[in-house]
């Protein structure tokens, strides 16, 4: 199977003149050094925020504006990526540098394709949209982080929630209770889902047209004219007649422009109660408290409450108020709009009228009225439109019922039978896992597969609740590996060494993790302590001492101009 390798990383901030460049084994990587707060977890992040990740830096970090090249290899094919703010340059060996100007988008799907990771999400504001989720997703059951992984799962990373209820498809792919079979039906049944959803709007621009000729120009009943509507219809002109289309074409944009009003005049609304709202929450976070941070008075949370958090509710706030501004002008606009069509529409049924006069001596019954041509139209368009529906709802079904047969075929990609083994299989990986770290308080009753995980994490004493968590990525894991379904990245472990673990069981941890990932290149961030000296040997250890940051000035000479030189795209 593919192997995604980490062979050296280059860091660098312009505006602390600072930088470092550091190398890495291909099997076992142990970053340590004598305490805590010496950039451990920092470094880490920087491996995978290269690639496209938001692993959560601290506010220090940030301020450090710095850029970072990781140089990696996929099978035999060696790439270079390079990370400043949120723009990426991404070259692979012999080919042309790419650039990108965020990590979504055209630049995930292009390293999914390095990857072979072919998991796709419904976008949140359109679900018939399936998009190629960014590299963080990809990386999620490879990355334990230090404060976040160890009390709940698949969290390691910030900004998860751009799509919604993602968890199901993301672990059952990467489990292999899905293939990547299921994503191309998944592709295809939204298809057919936007095209029925497409054929529904159609459907209801027709009612409304419908229901505008009904407002403005009943129908001739058939029974009120006699004999002699058959007499008239032959003595309608090719001009009576395109004057016909004309008013269909006219009464069918007055509805479409009229269902716009409404859209933006709700569009409007909601932006002016969220001007207003987010006017009184600075308002509330600058005269209402002291400090840097508020308390929720619900749930007892701390929220931060800096200036940057401050300025950021007047930017939200004027961002609001010039899309408050945008809305407004096009709404206008629109209504200004739907005013002509209302006075093309008075003006077509003024020269329709005109054409009555000639037919004032014909047959009809005095209920007609004079204005039996105009509603004579109206029965004509009434007529194509009902006709309009009718084959567009016969579309939709045909839609809806070939997006049902996709479906079919999905669900049968995996049968029942392979669920439940791989179901067994999660089960057997995870209660051996917690018999080798001695983790026999944990109650996994409860748990069934991969997507149980909430079930796992809150079991026990926090001691052994933290040994559960490693059991449980450890076993999902190996069913990473197993499922074959992309490649491996390097597993990266930032500190197991939680909630004052014994070092009988600090070292049954460190042991669990070098057996399970042998298929793997392994980052483990630990303080130096004699339960990890017989780990130095392994691969490479990475010292990082006090005072000594990531980011060091004596070289930043020497490492700066090649990496601005590779942000520089050639012309």
């Amino acid at each position: 199977m593919k192997k995604l390798t980490f062979d050296s990383l280059i860091v660098a901030s312009p505006s602390q003149k600072s930088a470092n460049q550091f190398k890495f084994h291909p099997k076992f990587n142990l970053i340590t050094g004598p305490d805590n707060s010496i950039g451990k977890s920092t470094l880490t992040k920087l491996l995978l925020w290269t690639l496209g990740c938001e692993p959560g830096f601290d506010s220090t970090w940030k301020t450090t504006d710095s850029r970072c090249i990781l140089h990696f290899v996929v099978d035999d094919t060696a790439y270079v990526v390079g990370r400043s703010s949120d723009s990426v340059v991404l070259r692979e060996a012999g080919a042309a540098p790419e650039r990108f100007d965020k990590v979504t988008g055209a630049y995930a799907k292009r390293l999914a394709e390095i990857v072979g990771f072919e998991a796709l999400l419904p976008n949140r504001s359109d679900p018939t949209v399936l998009e190629t989720p960014p590299p963080a997703y990809y990386f999620l059951p490879f990355y334990i982080d230090q404060r976040r992984s160890w009390s709940g799962a698949w969290n390691g990373f910030d900004s998860l929630q751009q799509y919604a209820n993602w968890q199901r498809a993301i672990i059952s792919y990467h489990t292999g209770y899905l293939l990547p079979k299921h994503f191309e039906y998944a592709a295809l049944i939204a298809v057919e889902q936007s095209a029925a959803k497409t054929g529904k709007k159609s459907i209801e621009r027709i009612d409304g047209a419908i229901a505008v000729v009904q407002e403005l120009a009943p129908a001739v009943k058939s029974a009120s004219v006699g004999q002699s509507v058959e007499q008239v219809i032959t003595e309608i002109s090719e001009d009576v007649g395109a004057l016909h289309q004309k008013l269909d074409r006219e009464l069918q944009n007055l509805a479409h422009v009229r269902e716009q009003v409404a859209q933006l005049s709700a569009q409007r609304q909601l932006l002016e109660t969220a001007a207003i709202e987010l006017g009184e929450d600075y308002t509330f976070a600058v005269e209402n408290t002291s400090g840097d941070s508020l308390q929720c008075p619900l749930c007892g949370t701390l929220h931060s409450n800096t200036l940057i958090e401050r300025s950021g509710l007047l930017a939200d706030k004027a961002a609001a108020e010039e899309g408050l501004r945008v809305v407004a002008e096009k709404e206008t606009a629109t209504r200004e709009k739907a005013a002509v069509h209302e006075e093309r529409v008075r003006r077509l049924r003024e020269l329709i009228d005109s054409y009555a006069d000639r037919f004032e001596d014909s047959e009809m019954p005095d209920d007609a009225g004079s204005d039996f041509i105009t509603r004579l139209s109206s029965t004509a368009i009434q007529r194509m439109a009902f006709a309009t529906k009718k084959d567009t709802e016969t579309l939709v079904a045909a839609r809806e019922k070939e997006g049902r047969r996709l479906k079919g075929l999905q669900q049968k990609l995996i049968s029942k039978d392979e669920k439940e083994n791989l179901n067994q299989r999660f089960i057997d990986l995870l209660r051996a896992n917690v018999d080798s770290l001695g983790a026999a308080g944990v109650n996994l009753s409860g748990v069934e597969s991969p997507l149980n995980y909430k079930r796992v994490f809150g079991s026990g004493g926090a001691a052994e609740g933290t040994r559960a968590a490693l059991a449980y990525y450890l076993s999902v894991h190996t069913m990473v590996q197993e499922a074959e379904n992309e490649a491996m990245a390097p597993l990266v472990v930032d500190t197991p060494n939680q909630h004052e673990q014994t070092d009988y069981n600090y070292e049954a941890a460190l042991r669990l993790i070098k057996e399970k990932a042998q298929s793997s290149q392994i980052f483990l961030c630990a303080m130096d302590t004699e339960v990890i000296q017989q780990y130095k040997d392994l691969g490479k250890t990475i010292w990082l001492e006090p005072g000594k940051r990531i980011l060091q000035s004596p070289q930043f000479d020497q490492i700066w101009p090649n990496v601005e030189q590779f942000f520089v795209m050639p012309s």
